[in-house]
């Protein structure tokens, strides 16, 4: 299961994103949008095999 620090997610709801556009950013998306790079990283680490799973 996918967990997102609370206060991001907020801003993700707020934006509208989902897993599947999560899935599909790049760390500079995410920079954009003001996360921190530390949580960026993070993020893009557990959202990559989402990612993957939509090329199959």
């Amino acid at each position: 299961m996918f967990y997102m620090e609370s206060s991001f997610s907020s801003v993700f709801t707020c934006l509208q994103v989902d897993m599947a556009a999560l899935s599909q950013m790049k760390d500079s998306d995410l920079k954009d949008m003001g996360v921190p790079m530390g949580p960026r990283k993070k993020i893009l680490l557990a959202a990559a095999p989402y990612g993957k799973q939509r090329q199959r």
